[in-house]
């Protein structure tokens, strides 16, 4: 007889979230690319982040795009975004124009949380711009009537965005006022709220954090265990995965980039003891010059399989 995974009695993701800064401060909670975060230090991030949204005039129920790729700053703003009851939207900054345009106005956003490049070949601010002359100027434009922020991380800033290190310094963050904001709007946040908004589909946390058990179950992480996820981040499926991390205390290991000879690096430093990724990804792995089992601590691995034929 199987049982459903349960969760760990976290109603929001903010409160899983704070539940294990509580419980394991110390611990190792995020590596990526040169980053490395415990669970306090994360919820300290999370924490400044949401009053920097709150600033900016962004309440529960209002949507945030988020356009980079796998990074520290992107799961901040996820967490922060589901703090206060804000709905962040992934958006894949490698889709064609006529996409990125589709997702945008789909999402009605009313801040946006961008890198002007990515991968340093792919100019994300021109696309953006492109799509909403608006930011170049003045926001809210006539393309996006209800984008009032865009906030660029990285060196190309238009005139009508601020810089990443404005967005979060216009906050005042870590004063009295802004822990008070942040509690206040953190209260008012409930399981059933939505949490996410990816092409139609639109989780609660409670949804989502049900699946956060499920994954943690399938991957067999524990406390104090670092798994490798080669998911971006962008990909909603892929927040499930995330968020099996302070279900049990392990450590999320990821990269901006998903190459096999990097992978291997990465699991490799960091003794990851599980994998998450795609089939071919894996393949690419186990197939590289590089790849030597003896050098790996890994114990596991998941990836998702096509259904079985009928006979």
């Amino acid at each position: 007889m199987t049982t459903e995974p349960q969760s760990d009695g976290a109603p929001t993701i903010g409160a899983a979230l704070t539940r294990a800064a509580t419980r394991w401060p110390d611990q190792d909670a995020l590596v990526c690319d040169g980053v490395r975060l415990t669970y306090r230090e994360l919820t300290d991030a999370v924490r400044r982040t949401a009053a920097a949204l709150l600033a900016h005039g962004v309440r529960r129920g209002d949507r945030v795009a988020i356009c980079m790729g796998n990074s520290a700053t992107w799961l901040t703003l996820f967490y922060a975004n589901a703090l206060i009851g804000a709905v962040a939207v992934p958006v894949d900054p490698t889709i064609a124009a006529a996409a990125l345009e589709r997702r945008l106005r789909q999402s009605d956003s009313v801040l946006l949380a961008t890198v002007d490049r990515l991968f340093d070949r792919i100019d994300v601010i021109a696309a953006l711009c492109a799509i909403e002359p608006a930011i170049e100027s003045a926001l809210p434009g006539t393309v996006l009537p209800r984008l009032h922020t865009v906030a660029v991380l990285g060196r190309a800033v238009p005139r009508g965005a601020l810089s990443y290190g404005m967005f979060m310094g216009q906050a005042h963050a870590g004063s009295l006022v802004d822990r008070d904001a942040v509690e206040r709007a953190a209260a008012g946040v409930r399981p059933n709220d939505t949490v996410l908004l990816d092409d139609g589909a639109m989780p609660s946390h409670a949804g989502l954090l049900r699946d956060a058990a499920a994954t943690a179950a399938q991957l067999g992480v524990q406390r104090g265990d670092r798994y490798f996820s080669a998911w971006p981040f962008h990909q909603a499926a892929s927040v499930a995965t995330l968020l099996a991390a302070p279900r049990v205390g392990a450590c999320l290991v990821t990269t901006p980039i998903f190459e096999p000879g990097e992978m291997l690096r990465v699991l490799e430093r960091e003794r990851c003891c599980t994998v998450s990724a795609d089939a071919p990804l894996l393949h690419d792995m186990t197939s590289h010059p590089g790849f030597d089992p003896t050098r790996l601590c890994l114990r596991d691995g998941l990836a998702p399989a096509p259904p079985r034929p009928s006979t």
